[in-house]
């Protein structure tokens, strides 16, 4: 997360470089907006020069919402304090033709016709062209401007006439700007997809979707994408930037559903997640949508966010009423560029007004909250992370526990039912002798003492070979060895009784009297279920011919038996 941080404060600084580069030699009289100082023609059929000039109908204080026709023509004078070697700067959407026609002072007539290749060919970064002006264009002049089916109203609205060394300047730092945009995106994505992938979150898999997403959007709505395709229709372009920006948007929903409380959303609030999800999708498909059925494809794009930007006010401010922690992060990282969606949807939906320098804060927006999620997306997910490893902690402890002696802390009569017996080669029983005697003589307290003794002599040991001992209850206990052959065992077994009434008589010197140990050994192959009956009948044998010895099943079937400090066999 140090590493994430201490790239956001780099972009933040080289952002803030490029804002005061950009506008460090910018002064009012680089630029002539032309549609506040100009007379307006709209019309729903194609109107000629010539008709156009001596029209009476031309509107000379047209609002932006008249812009809205499928023929439009501008006329304006320019004035003395426009200077020479000029650029028509306007916005970069798809249109029939664009029309120049300067009528200069001395009379003569200029016409320049700009297609839509012309367009892409003078792209400049933020969805602009900027065409250089015919050489008559001198101040006093009178420009008229025809625009033929243009996507947009901003088509009108967003013309100027610029001094062609302010374009330029322009036009590499705004490259900068949004190659810069886009990059922490990208990044932003790799590294959710890395946190993705390393702590199985997916969130931080969606968030990666996210980020590629608006990393499509702000090169394919800046133009930057023109220098990877120059061919690209600006059509193809528009329908793009629309479907990527909508996907993008659509990756919020599940993201928000992970970080909310689980069980915290209500029904309605559910439904509100996919009708909003549903117009995002109506968005990323408006531009297609809108050859097929006669609307404002701009206008819908804008629209269909409308619902899902409710949903998220709706969604995080429940989240934060209940003091969900989990939901800080992701309205931190949303807050800026829900506020700046709301004024980009207003202004795209044609509420009001404003110039498009504005969606430079957008796209910083998204790059901002990308760098943020991804944070909160990490402090997320280790959290989490950490909550299971604790759970699972806790659970292990309590499995722990159900499957532990508590008296003597060997395992128990159910991890004795869950062993792999293919861990080991052969199983006896253990049996303290006349243990009832040393609890009704001596007491319980010794009687336990006795029987922590006993467990911890027969505790796995590589050199006794026993791999695993448990209590299955009152004196009973039970062991799994491995050893070369049955009478290896034995013997090591054998020696291992002796070994442990030494030790009970060394670490509980209040019994006065020996006590002795009988034990059934038998070969776990090849049915462990039937071993457990033989070593149960061998334990039996060895209790009932006089205690205080080893009976064995020998690789023949027969019972043999192992006094104390013998290592020979001896018919049962």
């Amino acid at each position: 997360m140090r590493f994430v941080l201490r790239i956001a404060t780099l972009c933040v600084l080289l952002m803030g470089m490029w804002s005061h580069a950009s506008h460090a030699h910018v002064t009012s009289d680089q630029r002539f907006d032309i549609f506040s100082h100009s007379c307006m023609l709209v019309s729903e059929t194609p109107i000629g020069f010539a008709e156009a000039r001596e029209s009476g109908q031309w509107n000379c204080r047209p609002d932006f919402r008249a812009a809205e026709a499928p023929y439009v023509w501008l006329r304006t004078t320019l004035p003395d304090s426009v200077g020479n070697d000029l650029v028509l700067r306007g916005m970069a959407a798809p249109v029939e033709r664009l029309t120049l026609i300067v009528d200069g002072a001395d009379d003569a007539v200029n016409l320049t016709v700009l297609y839509e290749a012309d367009l892409r060919q003078h792209w400049t970064p933020g969805n602009y062209f900027a065409a250089p002006l015919p050489e008559n264009v001198a101040p006093g002049s009178t420009i008229y401007i025809e625009l033929r089916q243009p996507l947009s109203r901003l088509m009108a609205t967003e013309l100027s006439l610029e001094a062609a060394e302010k374009a330029t300047r322009e036009r590499l730092s705004r490259t900068f700007f949004y190659s810069l945009c886009a990059g922490m995106l990208i990044l932003v994505a790799l590294l959710s997809g890395v946190l993705s992938y390393l702590m199985r979150s997916v969130s931080a898999g969606l968030h990666a979707i996210f980020s590629l997403g608006a990393a499509g959007y702000v090169l394919s709505a800046s133009s930057i994408v023109f220098i990877l395709a120059p061919d690209l229709p600006l059509w193809d372009r528009q329908a793009f930037s629309y479907a990527l920006l909508g996907i993008g948007v659509m990756m919020v929903a599940p993201i928000l559903y992970l970080h909310v409380d689980e069980g915290t959303l209500t029904r309605p609030q559910k439904i509100g997640l996919a009708v909003g999800t549903l117009g995002s999708l109506v968005a990323a498909l408006a531009l297609p949508l809108s050859t097929w059925f006669d609307f404002n494809a701009r206008t819908v794009f804008h629209l269909a966010f409308i619902p899902f930007i409710v949903v998220l006010f709706w969604i995080i401010g429940s989240a934060l009423r209940r003091g969900e922690r989990s939901i800080i992060g992701f309205a931190l990282a949303w807050s800026a560029l829900i506020v700046l969606g709301i004024e980009r949807v207003l202004r795209g939906a044609d509420f009001y007004f404003a110039p498009m320098w504005l969606d430079y804060l957008f796209f910083f927006g998204l790059a901002f909250q990308a760098l943020v999620m991804t944070v909160a997306i990490a402090y997320q997910t280790q959290t989490l992370r950490k909550d299971r490893d604790r759970e699972r902690a806790v659970a292990l402890s309590a499995l722990e526990t159900a499957m532990t002696d508590s008296l003597t802390r060997l395992p128990n009569r159910r991890d004795f039912d869950q062993f792999d017996w293919q861990r080991a080669d052969f199983f006896g029983f253990v049996d303290l002798d006349r243990f009832k005697a040393i609890n009704d003589t001596y007491g319980h307290d010794i009687g336990d003492q006795v029987l922590r003794v006993m467990a911890d002599a027969l505790s796995p040991n590589d050199n006794t070979g026993i791999v695993r001992a448990w209590r299955l209850g009152g004196e009973e206990f039970a062991i799994a060895m491995q050893a070369p052959s049955i009478e290896a065992a034995a013997i090591a077994f054998n020696r291992l009784r002796g070994e442990a009434s030494a030790r009970v008589a060394r670490d509980v010197p209040q019994i006065t009297r020996p006590v002795t140990v009988s034990a059934g050994l038998v070969a776990l192959a090849p049915d462990p279920r039937k071993a457990f009956r033989a070593a149960d009948v061998a334990l039996y044998r060895a209790k009932t011919s006089g205690r205080d010895r080893l009976c064995y099943q020998t690789e023949s079937g027969d019972l043999a038996t192992m006094f104390p400090n013998t290592g020979t066999p001896q018919a049962a």
